[in-house]
């Protein structure tokens, strides 16, 4: 496989990754001249009757295409093709230079809170993408998050994601996801959806933060039962030093319950980026503690003693104490006096009552609608005896189009009942239409990209007919409707082709006969000879007008000359020996061979006084070639084709 050619454009390099169902080969696009990472199915599955595992391989093409995101990994290309006679389905990938998480955990854990954070808010952005698209990781774990050289997180591998209104995962002996980081439900084989991909992601910032997972075990079942069974251990109890806020984060997460985690990404999102600016996440504790809080939380993460602390803790960490307190045992001795003297004054404290009630049946707890479709946010809002009204709608690629990108109250924010709250609705992801770039300037269209609010990716070279610098190519092409900002490719011509050249081979010393087979054999013409009289022998080649080694286009004219032999003595017979022109008007057969060797013979000397191959493009449209010889007066000739005698006529 190393070394092969895919589908004409990708090459094969090593091995990079090994799973269950593929390879990842580190590649090269041809076309493009970029390095790629390919995932090939392993052949086995190929030859399996039950076509999951291809099925599997093209549902992660798709569901990973229709992802633009900085933090997933991006798929390129897709499709089946054969090699050496095998079928093959393979996916071409962005390929990333780095590590993964796993590589981080295994030699830097437990991590830091500022740098824990970092992570979750990317993981989480990418997640927040595929979950509005529909699509649901369902296998989130560190060596599914690779690093770039720079520290940025991609997410990849959306082999067992699907649209997650489609179908329920079964646990079956085939388990989906790694145990380690399965949520509760789908280890039980009931219906998911975003919620455990965000648990999966609290189990691998709980173990940035301690270094180890919060549930192990001996078998693959043992760990998935504890997943729906056992409490992790505490993070405070493994790092001390680790932020509160980014702890109660980590534990919401990882609930049992998925009600009791957080409903969308983007709600997490809007936590985690709390914790960032330095203020607490709304959704964690009641406003009357948020400014205690504020006071108190002191800069390196550390809880003070005098913050209540029960807020921070889980149900696990709730433990009643039974053994005697003298100053628990005064406490409520105090309270029962207490009590016995509200008695006495139980009719205000009625009144009270009834007042501070009413105060309250007129307060209501706002809660979050972001990320909600528009008419299910103002049903919950109108439920509550709130007022709404939708102030703009606006593009927000992140957001699906139809849903609530923000709200004028904080969610659990308390206010009066008919308060209005206002709703800024999603209009989707802005559009544009793609405009036509193919025979542009570089310059102009590079202009023309910019005024419109695209970027350049990549500008390529290519050899074209086009003139040098016109664009040649476009992704994406003319018309589709793309992003705004979106990235296009370009393809610019490098101008026409340079032609072959081809060397001129040494003719010198041969026969006239050998000398224009050589060339004809090298794509070149041979012109009209020109007979001397030289010591050489008779009919040889005693000079080129080209030198041999000279670099020259196809077809270009050579023209020879030939040896006569030496010069006669007798003057006289040279003086008797008048020469004359002849012309010959030959016709060329059309059925011979192409091309064609014509030999002029004097019949009287028996000299070859003209040898050439000719070409029948040689002739003109009726087929005659024109042919001059000068030889002694007086003289007959015959005319070969071929060594094969014709009927030609001269004057």
């Amino acid at each position: 496989m190393i070394g092969k050619i895919l589908n004409n454009r990708y090459k094969i390099n090593k091995i990079i990754g090994k799973g269950g169902m593929a390879i990842v080969y580190d590649g090269y696009d041809t076309v493009l001249s970029r390095n790629v990472a390919i995932k090939i199915l392993k052949y086995s599955h190929l030859e399996d009757d039950d076509k999951n595992f291809i099925n599997s391989l093209r549902l992660e093409a798709s569901a990973s295409a229709s992802l633009a995101d900085d933090n997933i990994v991006s798929i390129y290309d897709a499709g089946t093709t054969e090699l050496d006679g095998k079928p093959i389905e393979y996916i071409v990938m962005e390929k990333i230079d780095g590590n993964n998480l796993k590589d981080v955990i295994k030699n830097e854990a437990p991590l830091d809170s500022d740098r824990v954070l970092k992570y979750g808010l990317q993981i989480t952005k990418a997640l927040q993408t595929a979950h509005i698209e529909g699509v649901v990781h369902r296998d989130i774990k560190p060596a599914n998050i690779l690093l770039t050289k720079d520290d940025k997180v991609k997410v990849a591998d959306f082999g067992i994601a699907h649209v997650s209104n489609e179908a329920t995962i079964t646990y079956t002996s085939s388990i989906l996801g790694t145990v380690h980081y399965i949520s509760p439900e789908q280890a039980k084989g009931q219906n998911i959806d975003a919620r455990s991909d965000l648990y999966s992601l609290g189990v691998v910032l709980y173990e940035l933060a301690t270094g180890k997972v919060p549930f192990d075990g001996e078998s693959p079942v043992s760990i998935a039962v504890k997943h729906i069974q056992e409490e992790a251990e505490p993070i405070e109890n493994i790092n001390p030093d680790f932020n509160p806020d980014l702890i109660a984060v980590i534990n919401k997460l990882m609930e049992k319950n998925p009600d009791e985690r957080y409903k969308t990404a983007s709600n997490l999102l809007i936590d985690l980026n709390q914790i960032k600016d330095g203020k607490s996440p709304e959704s964690m504790i009641s406003s009357s503690d948020k400014t205690e809080l504020r006071k108190t939380k002191k800069q390196d993460f550390k809880l003070d003693k005098n913050i209540p602390q029960a807020r921070y803790q889980s149900k696990r960490e709730v433990v009643e104490e039974n053994n005697f307190n003298p100053k628990k045992t005064f406490i409520i001795v105090a309270l029962a006096i207490l009590l016995s003297i509200a008695a006495i004054f139980g009719i205000k404290a009625l009144i009270d009552n009834y007042i501070t009630s009413s105060q309250d049946n007129e307060m209501v707890t706002v809660p979050s609608v972001i990320d909600l479709p528009e008419q299910e946010a103002i049903s919950r809002l109108e439920e509550l005896g709130l007022e709404v009204n939708i102030k703009e709608r606006i593009f927000d690629k992140n957001i699906a189009d139809g849903n609530v990108i923000s709200q004028s109250f904080q969610a659990q924010r308390k206010v009066d009942r008919g308060s209005t709250i206002d709703l800024i609705i999603s209009k989707g992801k802005e559009l544009i239409t793609m405009p036509e770039l193919i025979g542009l300037s570089k310059e102009n269209a590079e202009a023309l990209l910019i005024k419109n609010g695209f970027e350049i990716s990549n500008i390529l070279e290519e050899e074209s007919n086009e003139p040098k610098g016109t664009v040649i190519k476009q992704s994406p092409k003319a018309g589709d409707e793309v992003e705004l900002a979106a990235k296009i490719d370009l393809v610019i011509s490098s101008g026409p082709k340079e032609p072959d050249l081809i060397t001129v081979p040494d003719v010198l010393d041969n026969y006239e006969h050998e000398a224009n087979s050589k060339l004809f054999k090298a794509g070149l013409k041979v012109g009209p000879s020109k007979k001397v009289f030289s010591d050489k022998a008779e009919n040889v080649v005693i000079s080129q007008s080209i030198k041999a080694g000279d670099k020259v286009a196809e077809g270009t004219e050579i023209v020879l000359e030939i040896s006569k032999g030496p010069e006669p003595d007798n003057s006289e017979e040279e003086s008797e020996n008048k020469e004359k022109k002849y012309v010959f008007n030959l016709l060329l057969p059309k059925d011979a061979d192409d091309p064609i060797n014509v030999k002029i013979v004097n019949q009287i000397t028996g000299e070859t006084v003209y040898n050439k191959n000719l070409k029948k493009s040689d002739a003109d449209d009726k087929g005659y070639v024109k042919v001059s010889v000068v030889d002694v007066e007086n003289s007959t000739y015959k005319v070969l084709f071929n060594d094969k005698e014709a009927d030609i006529s001269y004057e």
